[in-house]
């Protein structure tokens, strides 16, 4: 796995249709200077072009090769089994190379317009080992329209989807249609003469008329595009979204689209042709950045020149499959990746020289031998899903499937299982019953449509999630202590309101003519505006009288090169896609930060203030050494399956890690350069009867052995002597001795004798004994916290939102600090501690690998499979720091000389002289064992709870979302399923940064699980909003 930075902004756009969206504000004296942006029309075009599908007159019958090649090959377009390999050209356009066959995809994003239930995109697809084009032209096709279709034939179906990709349904002898092998969906003739097919998993349906063209796309609650044409040629015509807003569709002498008009009457696509009018040499979007395309004699794809001139390259063999791929360098030497085709094996040669094979059965993957010789089989059931997945080192999980073909079941090497059931046969394809790999158990309810109603936790005897729907869309959520959060819409169906429990107050929304948020108000009545390019990225945050809070400048492939704010100013720098140089200008202070890069895009070195880190790694692609800024080197070993196994520390000391046969960190021994164990730890999966669970069972170390039980829901209760206990709602209720109350809005109200409160946006005000009060910024950044004495906290920032603190001020007792911070894409470099520095040394994922103190002394890092640092040794071999902490995070224990001079601790957060961690977004506080403001994206099934209740288990060093650190590869069922549906009902809290997630499941992309796990669609989710006032 390559190790690449990519300055990807955190800026999200919005999946919300428009509301009347407010005026932009006049700019106020002061703040950031805002940007011209480009705000569309109120009113858009409404008035759909063309005929129905349905009145088009029927096509004629396709030519016999056609039909041939789309009924035995579905070797074009993209499916998730396929075998890519992905360039990125831009934030709109991206090449893809099949390594099963060597098709080279090239998909470019015109438009997509927000809207309910389903986005309207539009893009241009480009397939080299197709036979024919479509309404671009040769090798090109769009994704609508006439593009996907259905060919009728006497005993078989072929669809073709919006990639190019065609699958054969083949008749059964009662007339229904067989699915074909890798689908999930079902295709079905009506009795009027039209078809329909419905994805299993999503419920979305696209009707075809009779003669297989498509007339709509539909999601399971009845939200629809619709498509039009011209009746002459059948050509696209218009596209209508599910808003009612028009897309319009043009095309040249020769029948070829030549421009695509959104619904504010703007040109989102204009396609260039060569001479013949038929092969598409070029495509300009609607901020008028136009991207290239060099042809060989066939039309094929030769060369794709950026709007800024960068030239990517692509080489075929006689049958169009690419054999090579030339990525552009600012040295003028291209990175180039090559690809060879044997009898069902590919060989890609990286751009550093490497070799990777690749065998096939048919177009799914089998094994994949790397550069060392190692190598990872999958295999497939009779369906075309993945059965099992065997590592380097022969360890094998299965995954079962029934005869409808849902995943039913999976199994670990070391023997812990899951269980899907499926026993609602109106939703045959939805989860009703699903146990994780510890056995918690939880089932679902649906609706007719198929949207989530209920939750039910078996172990805990109890419904830990309710919903209703208003026309599919969310209307209220109640949490498992009963309490309702409810959503409003629009007459058009988005989101206006979100309605928390008391005493949180709503948060209300606004959009523009593209569904775009114009503006987010919070509980507080902190009002915050947004302006936009034309294409949709945010350019500029500001408050409700113009004060400008952020201003973003992006380069012409949607790179961010210019982020301002009031304290400071980046200025970015790229080689393609990939971060190069970042500029930080804060008053008279400027600092710089270089990424360097070997060919095949992984991390070489990194160069800032504190000095330069280098990495090394082996022919895999596995980082095998860092070199810090105190120029010494730390050496990495793995076993076959890629799992680190060893670290040797500058001076001999040494570090081994035990790996089970499913992945899992089963301990860490630290030795010093003589062979004596400084520490020791060990971690068990097993309960005392043997069964593997998916959960740490203990651990032992110096100190003893200390066993965790979990309840019926997967949460902690016990922890050695420490003990747990939460309401169904995930509120932790008593924990460590201390007892907890909340109120209806889930905030902690009382901890012991502490008493807190809240201001409307949900974040932690003030408390009594001790008496304190804290004070936060437009975008909620908590900005200084006071006592009777004065400021105990004040905290400044360069963004706006809390991941890049920039000083920080403490009062500890009567010692007084100030931290002034350095950063890098890898974390926290330096503190300047009182005018002292203190430089932190990463590795290529952000794992802590050492630091130097204040004193100039070096120290190396130990960490547990959480990222938590448990101990440092110096350079000698002794331990200098030793760290233990409660599940929660709290210090049990932290000892030796150089403890304090290192602030990076649980998880890896950076925790404060008064206490709290500084993750990500927020900050946590491990007394309480609690986040002080809520989840800002609206991700977490409770907005202040940690790691759902499992902190062993799971971490959030982020602040936005909980992750699984054991099982992270497959992570537990029980928490997808129900993720899923409460991602789809992520509710906007505080900081104006939401997100909302596809209510499915993911790939599984690591280790013996590689895979994908599908288990299917959850409820189809509000109108959910995705926005960052923070920037990068």
């Amino acid at each position: 796995m390559l190790r690449i930075l990519t300055f990807t902004s955190v800026i999200a756009l919005v999946s919300a249709v428009p509301a009347t969206a407010d005026a932009a504000p006049k700019p106020a004296p002061g703040g950031v200077p805002l940007p011209v942006s480009w705000t569309p029309p109120a009113q858009v075009n409404r008035t759909p072009t063309g005929v129905t599908a349905d009145q088009v007159p029927a096509r004629p019958a396709p030519r016999a090769p056609r039909r041939e090649t789309c009924a035995s090959y579905g070797g074009w377009g993209v499916q998730p089994w396929f075998a890519m390999d992905r360039y990125a050209i831009s934030d709109r356009t991206e090449l893809l190379v099949d390594r099963s066959n060597g098709n080279a995809v090239i998909t470019d994003r015109a438009l997509t317009v927000k809207g309910t239930g389903l986005n309207m995109s539009f893009d241009a697809v480009y397939n080299s080992i197709s036979f024919e084009g479509g309404a671009l032209g040769d090798f090109w096709s769009i994704s609508g329209g006439p593009d996907i279709h259905l060919e009728i034939l006497d005993s078989v179906v072929i669809y073709q989807d919006a990639t190019g990709y065609c699958a054969a349904y083949y008749v059964n002898d009662d007339g229904s249609y067989e699915t074909p092998s890798g689908s999930h969906s079902t295709l079905t003739k009506l009795s009027n003469g039209s078809y329909t097919l419905v994805q299993d998993d999503s419920g979305e349906m696209s009707l075809f008329t009779g003669d297989g063209r498509l007339s709509s796309q539909t999601d399971r609650n009845g939200h629809a595009i619709t498509y039009r044409y011209n009746p002459s040629d059948g050509t696209l015509a218009s596209i209508t979204d599910t808003q009612g807003r028009v897309t319009t569709a043009a095309y040249n002498g020769n029948g070829r689209l030549a421009t695509i008009t959104d619904p504010t009457g703007s040109t989102a696509g204009s396609y260039s042709h060569d001479a013949s009018g038929y092969r598409l040499t070029g495509i300009t979007n609607r901020g008028g950045d136009k991207t290239t395309f060099g042809l060989d004699a066939d039309g094929r794809v030769t060369s794709l020149t950026t709007t800024v001139g960068r030239v990517y390259k692509l080489t075929y063999d006689g049958g169009g499959r690419v054999t090579q791929v030339a990525e552009p360098n600012f040295d003028g030497v291209a990175s180039v990746t090559g690809y060879s085709y044997g009898d069902r094996t590919t060989t890609v040669t990286d751009p550093n020289g490497h070799q990777s094979t690749y065998d096939f059965d048919g177009h799914r993957q089998t094994k994949a031998t790397d550069a060392l010789g190692h190598g990872r089989a999958q295999g497939w059931s009779s369906h075309g899903d993945v059965n099992s997945l065997t590592d380097a080192t022969g360890n094998s999980v299965s995954y079962d499937y029934d005869p409808l073909n849902n995943l039913k079941g999976g199994k670990l090497p070391t023997g812990a299982t899951m269980s899907v059931g499926y026993t609602d046969t109106a939703h045959p394809h939805l989860p009703t019953q699903v146990a994780d790999f510890s056995g918690d158990a939880v089932s679902n309810s649906y609706d007719n449509a198929g949207n989530v109603i209920k939750v039910h936790s078996d172990g805990l005897n109890a419904d830990v999630a309710k919903y209703t729907y208003t026309t599919g869309l969310v209307a209220t959520a109640t949490d498992g202590n009963g309490h309702v959060t409810g959503y409003g819409y629009d007459s058009a169906g988005n989101l206006t309101t979100v309605t928390p429990p008391l005493p949180l107050k709503p948060t209300t929304y606004t959009y523009d003519s593209l569904s775009r948020v114009a503006s987010v108000t919070d509980g507080n009545g902190v009002k915050l505006v947004y302006g936009y390019d034309k294409l949709d990225r945010v350019v500029s945050v500001a408050k409700a009288d113009g004060t400008g809070l952020a201003a973003y400048t992006y380069d012409q492939t949607g790179n961010l090169t210019i982020a301002r704010y009031a304290g400071a100013t980046f200025t970015n720098n790229y080689e393609r896609r990939l971060l190069t140089r970042v500029t930080r200008n804060a008053g008279s202070v400027t600092q710089v930060a270089t990424y360097h890069y070997d060919r095949a895009g992984n991390v070489s070195a990194v160069d800032d203030p504190t000095g330069w880190i280098y990495y090394g790694y082996d022919a895999a692609d596995r980082l095998t050494s860092v070199k810090d800024q105190a120029n010494t080197t730390t050496t990495y070993g793995y076993d076959n399956a890629d799992h680190r196994t060893s670290a040797t520390f500058p001076g001999g000391s040494t570090e081994t890690i035990g790996v089970d046969q499913s992945g899992r960190q089963t301990g860490i021994t630290v030795k010093n350069p003589a062979g004596t164990a400084l520490l020791s730890t060990t971690y068990r999966y097993t309960r005392p009867d043997g069964t593997d669970t998916g959960q740490v069972q203990s651990r032992t170390d110096v100190t003893g052995t200390a066993d965790n039980t979990y309840d019926g829901f997967g949460r902690l209760v016990k922890a050695g002597a420490r003990t747990y206990s939460y309401d169904n709602a995930g509120n932790l209720t008593a924990g460590d001795g201390h007892t907890y109350t909340v109120n209806d809005a889930n905030q902690l109200t009382k901890a012991d004798s502490t008493t807190l409160t809240y201001d409307g946006a949900g974040n932690r005000l003030d408390s009594t004994n001790p008496a304190n009060h804290a004070a936060y910024s437009p975008t909620n950044q908590l900005t200084s916290l006071t006592t009777s004495t004065g400021p105990v906290f004040t905290a400044s920032y360069d963004t706006l939102d809390q991941t890049q603190p920039s000083t920080i001020t403490e009062q500890a007792g009567s010692a007084n600090y100030k931290h002034d911070f350095t950063h890098t894409a890898l974390g926290i470099s330096r503190t300047m501690d009182n005018g002292a520095a203190t430089t932190y040394a990463h590795d290529v994922d952000g794992k802590l690998t050492g630091l130097v103190d204040t004193a100039g002394k070096h120290h190396n890092a130990v960490t547990d499979y959480q990222g938590s640092i448990i101990a440092l040794l110096d350079d000698a071999g002794a331990l200098t720091a030793t760290y233990s902490y409660t599940p929660y995070g709290a210090g049990a224990a932290i000892t030796g000389p150089a403890a304090d001079a290192n602030r990076l601790r649980w998880i890896g957060g950076y925790q404060t002289q008064l206490g709290n961690y500084l993750l990500g977004y927020r900050q946590f506080n491990s007394t309480y064992a609690r986040f002080t403001q809520p989840d800002p994206t609206g991700q977490e099934d409770n907005a202040y709870a940690y790691g759902k209740g499992d902190p062993l288990n799971n971490t959030d060093a982020t602040g936005a979302l909980s992750f699984g650190s054991i099982l992270k590869t497959a992570g537990t069922v029980l928490q997808k399923v129900y993720g899923c549906v409460s991602g789809a009902v992520g509710a906007e809290r505080t900081f104006g940064v939401f997100a909302t997630y596809a209510a499915g499941f993911v790939p599984v992309s690591e280790g013996v699980l590689h895979g994908v796990i599908l288990v299917g669609g959850c409820a189809a989710g509000i109108a959910g909003i995705s926005l960052s006032p923070t920037g990068p």
